[in-house]
C-alpha cells in the first residue's frame, strides 16, 4: 500500500508541476508553454509570408504602372505598347521563378581556394 501512496503522490506532484507551466484557457483546457511557443513561430511566419506576399505583389504592380507611364511619355501605338506589355510580363515571369529557385554549388563560380578540407582534399 505504500509504494502506491508514493507513487501517487509523486504523479500528483508532478502532475501540478506541469500544470503550473500551462496556460488556461477558459475553464478546463490548458495549453503548454511549448505549444504556445509553437503557436507565436507559426503565427509570426505565415504573418511574414504574407506580408512578403502582399510587398512583392504591390512591387509588381509598381513597375506595370511605371511601365504604362513610360509607355503613354514615348507616344507608343497600341501594338508596340501590347508588344512591350508581353515583354515585362515575360521578364516578370522569369524573375518570380528565379526567386523560387534555391541556389547550388552550381551557381557560383570558384575564384581560389583558400584552403584545403581535413580529410586529405
Amino acid at each position: 500500500m505504500k509504494s502506491s501512496a508514493v507513487n501517487s503522490s509523486a504523479e500528483k506532484t508532478a502532475w501540478q508541476s506541469r500544470r503550473s507551466k500551462m496556460a488556461t484557457v477558459g475553464e478546463n483546457i490548458q495549453i503548454s508553454t511549448h505549444t504556445i511557443d509553437k503557436v507565436t513561430k507559426a503565427k509570426v511566419t505565415l504573418e511574414n509570408y504574407y506580408t512578403n506576399l502582399v510587398s512583392q505583389n504591390d512591387e509588381r504592380e509598381g513597375r506595370y504602372r511605371l511601365l504604362e507611364r513610360s509607355m503613354d511619355e514615348e507616344g507608343l501605338t497600341d501594338e508596340q505598347k501590347s508588344e512591350r506589355r508581353q515583354q515585362h510580363a515575360l521578364k516578370e515571369t522569369e524573375f518570380l521563378r528565379l526567386k523560387r529557385s534555391r541556389l547550388g554549388v552550381d551557381d557560383f563560380e570558384s575564384l581560389k581556394v583558400i584552403g584545403r578540407g581535413a580529410f586529405g582534399e
